[in-house]
């Protein structure tokens, strides 16, 4: 939640009080009071890498 918080003031977005909507496979957050959701690949992003670095055997 830090990170998100962080980088909305970073795009001059009011998230001085971020509300937590869900929280899976994407965290959701609410940066209030700005009209915003957030949206933080969580294990999505693991399992992309995971994805990327693995070693494909050639046909």
């Amino acid at each position: 939640m830090r990170e998100v918080v962080t980088l909305a003031g970073r795009l001059g977005l009011p998230g001085d009080d971020p509300e937590l909507l869900r929280d899976g496979y994407n965290l959701l957050v609410r940066l209030r009071p700005a009209p915003v959701v957030a949206r933080v690949a969580t294990v999505t992003a693991v399992v992309r890498d995971l994805y990327r670095t693995r070693t494909l055997p050639h046909p």
